[in-house]
């Protein structure tokens, strides 16, 4: 069975630079080395690390971004930026040019509507599906209503990654709909050893008493850190309080930068009590929440699923987050406090954080709720690659 994989175009695959949606294809390509089902040709953006790949089940359609007028591309992008529309992705036109026509069975294009109708043009008799990995008509030019129902009267069918999507895309006519959640690699978040959690609660002067806030995710306007840290503003009266932010600004537009200097203006006065980390590496940060008494999502926008949640869930921890789309269908109802996104939300944030605090014993117990409903996820690169399999063969 020929399958083709379209990655978004904006990392390379494998997963050698990160990207979240880069690293649940490379978990499909080293279930498939195991269970041998598909023929993969993975078109995707070149970087000299995939050098030291090899797969016998995957071949890499490795793709340049060709020099030639490149600063001719950078002045219309911007142009079409200053007018409002779509920035053309040149890469997505490189990775068309190179697609094999006539030779796959099954087409997968993963959250890149703008290269979805460039690759659909181009089949014939190749079945063809969307992953839709992101909330859509929520001012992303790059998913909009009218793109939305091009995929949906032109798509095989449409994975999505929960309910949320799904019963969204359903208001929009769709029909073939398939959930498959997104996946957290138990083996991945153990409880760190004593002296990693030792070594780490040194490195931000916290102490064996102290009530740790974990937030993890990018910092921009959307995950809401201005709002976390202007609750914790108002518990300052806590002298045990820690909050550890992992993250950075992955995209480092001046709009995120801008935000990022508020950010620091905040915290200014609360410098012991929270400790920025910056980027951490993803084989880094079950020490991170080891280290954590809570986890805190307080997105501002609607979540397509909350993988954030999901890894807080396997690390046994309570879970405070916004009621942000998918975000509510991860924890369980038992071990995690959902807050509405309203001009109250930093004052019910506050109350929330303070009430866990001052119960250690309920958060135990929240933790292990979590902890159970993990368990209903695909938590291994199989247990994923058998769902998105499933779908794929469908009515084949």
């Amino acid at each position: 069975m020929k399958l083709a994989i379209f990655t978004p175009g904006f990392m390379p695959v494998p997963d050698v630079n990160g990207g979240a949606i880069e690293q649940l294809i490379t978990k499909i390509i080293d279930a498939n080395e195991i269970d041998k089902t598909f023929d993969i040709d993975i078109y995707t953006k070149d970087n000299v690390l995939l050098n030291e790949y090899k797969f016998e089940q995957t071949n890499l359609i490795r793709v340049n971004n060709k020099e030639n007028f490149l600063i001719l591309k950078k002045i219309k992008n911007k142009i079409l930026s200053f007018i409002g529309k779509d920035r053309i992705n040149y890469l997505e036109l490189e990775m068309v040019e190179c697609f094999k026509q006539n030779y796959y069975d099954i087409v997968l294009v993963e959250n890149n509507m703008n290269l979805y109708k460039r690759v659909q043009k181009k089949l014939t008799n190749e079945r063809l599906f969307f992953h839709l990995h992101n909330d859509f008509n929520d001012e992303d030019l790059s998913k909009t209503v009218n793109k939305t129902r091009y995929v949906i009267n032109t798509a095989d069918g449409i994975l999505v990654v929960s309910d949320f999507l799904k019963k969204k895309l359903l208001t929009l006519g769709a029909k073939k709909v398939y959930v498959v959640p997104n996946i957290v690699n138990k083996s991945d978040f153990q409880l760190a050893d004593a002296n990693e959690i030792i070594n780490l609660k040194e490195k931000y002067n916290i102490a064996e008493k102290d009530f740790v806030f974990l937030f993890v995710g990018r910092l921009t306007r959307e995950k809401g850190i201005d709002k976390l840290l202007l609750a914790l503003k108002s518990l300052r009266k806590y002298k045990n309080i820690k909050c550890v932010i992992v993250g950075d600004n992955v995209f480092n537009s001046s709009d995120d930068d801008t935000y990022i200097e508020n950010l620091k203006e905040i915290s200014e006065s609360m410098k012991n009590t929270i400790k920025f980390a910056g980027h951490i590496n993803n084989n880094e940060l079950y020490k991170y929440y080891s280290i954590a008494d809570c986890v805190v999502i307080p997105s501002q926008c609607e979540e397509a699923f909350g993988m954030v949640a999901l890894e807080g869930m396997l690390m046994k921890k309570p879970i405070i987050a916004s009621k942000a789309g998918g975000l509510l269908e991860v924890p369980s109802s038992k071990g995690a406090v959902f807050i509405t996104c309203d001009e109250s939300f930093v004052r019910n944030l506050s109350l929330t954080m303070k009430k866990l605090i001052e119960n250690p014993l309920l958060c135990a117990e929240m933790g292990k709720y979590n902890f159970e409903k993990a368990q209903t996820f695909p938590l291994n690169s199989l247990e994923y690659f058998n769902l998105i399999k499933g779908v794929l063969l469908k009515n084949k």
